[in-house]
């Protein structure tokens, strides 16, 4: 995993506390969000083999939406950034 790619979705998750996510789980490798009242909306990234590997809740549902990138790939950002946007809008 490259350091920048993991600073950038941590400061980006680390944003997301401003609106109430909070932290279930917090390492090196591995983050999930949730939300009070809300604990089937869960925002799970995990960083293995190379992959960062997203599991997202989908919008008045209890399902999650996965998808995955290499950690050279620079839209994994901008997928999660985008995708979340979205979610709270």
């Amino acid at each position: 995993m490259t350091t920048n790619v993991y600073n950038d979705l941590t400061t980006f998750m680390n944003e997301l506390t401003f609106d109430n996510w909070y932290y279930i789980k917090n390492s090196h490798n591995h983050i999930i969000l949730t939300k009070p009242h809300f604990e089937l909306d869960r925002i799970d990234v995990e960083f293995k083999n190379n992959i960062i590997h997203f599991s997202l809740p989908l919008k008045n549902s209890s399902y999650s939406f996965y998808n995955k990138f290499s950690n050279d790939d620079n839209t994994a950002l901008s997928f999660l950034k985008t995708y979340i946007t979205d979610l709270n809008s």
